[in-house]
């Protein structure tokens, strides 16, 4: 996933990201391709997501905040455009 996104294909960035956390093998990578997926759809301005793949990294790591602070910028965007 990481490849596509570094070259702007985000469609096919997202679908092997998904490949990814499907796999269930590396808590520690599942976690970041949600967090991938969490920037290309911020970035797409595609939100219907956001959190989803907030609460399901959230899960398989509490301790790490990258979560929390994309589900703030989520709800932040979401109360400004209101």
């Amino acid at each position: 996933g990481q490849s596509y996104k570094d070259h702007g294909n985000v469609d096919k960035a997202i679908e092997w990201y998904q490949k990814r956390i499907d796999m269930k093998y590396n808590d520690d990578e599942e976690y970041i391709s949600y967090i991938s997926c969490i920037e290309i759809d911020f970035l797409r301005e595609k939100y219907e997501n956001i959190v989803k793949y907030c609460e399901n990294a959230y899960k398989i790591d509490n301790t790490r905040l990258e979560s929390i602070y994309y589900l703030l910028m989520y709800y932040n965007y979401i109360n400004k455009n209101k």
